[in-house]
């Protein structure tokens, strides 16, 4: 079957689940494909229970998760120094060496584990995308190309990381049963992902997609950790993808002290009982379209970047090239494709070159990134009499100078 509804919550296994938002039928986020883009329901509950946001629907990850994946971490190059500066950090503090294994689940590339491999540390990635999977294989990584769960797993593990990959699961008790028995006595669990609570407080509807089966929250996963015998001890709060936590975690007869920060965290989820998420979202859709089809009247549209929330956004505004003539993206294996279930071809950044039209607006689908990506357009553009005009649509509709 390659979709089916859920019946209980996958954290806590109960059965109070509530309607949070449906953003219709569309294709897989990353499914760049030339044309034939299959669909699916594309609709939210949440559990009452222990507040854990999760799709109603479970598209089967061998639909995702394929050979014509597209995302490879190793594109963005802040993003790979941020994971060198990340595990020199965890090899310092944890005293990793030659003797140690560290394992990264949803590996993609090997863009953290090479870090590792470089200091001569043992390390083990998981990742189920063939082509990406192999490509970290070409540096030296190496990569099972499965879905870890209990029954596949890396025993002796010092250190366990899943970066963006546990809200990716749709087995989210499977999963932590394998960090749980792939850890050592004083082993250490690194899990990131946005908060759920963020996705709420600034409407980042985009970043719900069916790669995303949950969205989590600490009380959740609290549930989810104790039931296999693990607990947390810190929490970072993270800037990126509009809001995220690292959160760090072991087990139960760790050595490891709780810090303050793990309350701080969880004591702020706020689930406003009154705040309507399906309202804002069609709230958002009425002001996008309104005031993309009033500039767009007279005006030269592009967009940049084609990530996971173009697609989104692109299908749930009903997004086309009569709005946005083309969208920028420094992947090479995005580009000469278009996103997902439209029409928006998705060109290299040389296409602003010399001779280029100077569009009058860009519409930012990577918002997250606004700083580098607006220092990058202003070097660009620098000279220019009339300099495009920067557009986010997410957390609300707004206009910018580059």
């Amino acid at each position: 079957m390659i979709y089916r509804a859920i019946g209980e919550c996958r954290a806590c296994f109960g059965v109070n689940l509530s309607p949070f938002v449906d953003l219709g039928w569309q294709p897989p986020s990353n499914d760049f494909v030339e044309c034939g883009h299959l669909q699916y329901p594309l609709k939210v509950m949440v559990c009452e229970d222990c507040g854990l946001g999760q799709l109603a629907d479970v598209v089967d990850p061998g639909e995702i998760f394929n050979n014509s994946y597209a995302y490879y971490s190793s594109q963005s190059p802040s993003w790979l120094e941020d994971r060198r500066v990340l595990a020199d950090r965890m090899i310092n503090e944890f005293r990793l060496d030659a003797a140690s294994l560290v394992v990264d689940v949803g590996s993609n590339d090997g863009y953290y584990l090479r870090h590792y491999v470089e200091r001569g540390i043992g390390v083990r990635g998981f990742e189920p995308a063939e082509n990406v999977a192999e490509a970290a294989r070409r540096i030296g990584v190496p990569t099972d190309t499965k879905f870890w769960s209990r029954s596949v797993h890396a025993l002796g593990a010092d250190l366990v990381n899943a970066t963006n990959v546990l809200a990716h699961t749709p087995d989210m008790d499977s999963f932590i049963e394998g960090v749980a028995a792939s850890l050592l006595r004083d082993g250490v669990a690194t899990l990131e992902f946005p908060l759920f609570s963020n996705l709420i407080k600034f409407n980042q509807l985009d970043t719900i997609y069916h790669e995303h089966y949950s969205y989590i929250s600490i009380r959740a996963l609290r549930v989810v950790l104790s039931r296999h015998g693990l607990r947390i001890w810190r929490i970072e709060e993270l800037a990126t993808h509009g809001g995220s936590v690292r959160v760090f975690a072991c087990k139960e007869t760790a050595r490891y002290l709780e810090e303050s920060s793990v309350e701080r965290v969880a004591g702020a989820e706020l689930f406003a009982p009154e705040h309507n998420f399906e309202d804002a979202a069609r709230q958002l859709k009425i002001t996008a379209l309104r005031q993309l089809a009033e500039i767009g009247k007279e005006s030269y549209v592009i967009g940049y970047g084609a990530p996971a929330k173009a697609t989104v956004l692109s299908n749930y505004l009903g997004l086309d090239r009569s709005l946005i003539e083309f969208t920028v993206d420094d992947s090479p294996y995005k580009q000469g494709k278009r996103i997902p279930g439209t029409n928006i071809p998705i060109v290299s950044f040389e296409c602003l070159g010399e001779g280029a039209e100077v569009p009058d607006y860009i519409v930012l689908f990577v918002w997250n990134l606004i700083e580098p990506i607006k220092k990058k357009l202003q070097q660009h553009y620098a000279g220019v009499v009339l300099p495009p005009k920067l557009v986010t649509l997410v957390p609300k509709f707004t206009v910018t100078e580059i």
